[in-house]
């Protein structure tokens, strides 16, 4: 093999492990991640925000259906307007009694949300 060829294997070979990886990050999806947020007139406990026609939040109504402190609130119920906080649902927070606390964004895993959350 000359060296001319082995470069060219190589360069192939990187590019398919390049390309390999990018699909396997873009598959994933974006990180869960929580950020703090101030949310008046929500709390305290866990609310779900959601809307009737997503597919993603029967998916976290069905992973929150255990927990006893988590209330709902879909776009409907709120006239169209959720408050500028919650860009996108499904939403999870977690506020005190102030509304201060944390806000995530996405199907969360069920062994995240016990981390998250606590409890079962």
């Amino acid at each position: 093999m000359t060296d001319e060829t082995l470069v060219r294997v190589v360069v192939v070979v990187a590019i398919a492990a390049i390309s390999v990886t990018s699909a396997l990050v873009a598959r994933r999806g974006p990180a869960l991640v929580r950020r703090q947020v101030t949310i008046p007139g929500f709390g305290p406990g866990v609310v779900l925000f959601s809307s009737s026609d997503c597919s993603s939040c029967a998916a976290m109504r069905a992973a929150l259906a255990t927990r006893e402190d988590v209330s709902e609130v879909t776009y409907e119920e709120l006239g169209g307007a959720f408050p500028k906080q919650v860009t996108r649902v499904p939403a999870v927070a977690r506020l005190d009694e102030h509304g201060d606390g944390w806000i995530a964004f996405g199907i969360v895993g069920s062994r995240r949300l016990r981390r998250w959350l606590g409890g079962p």
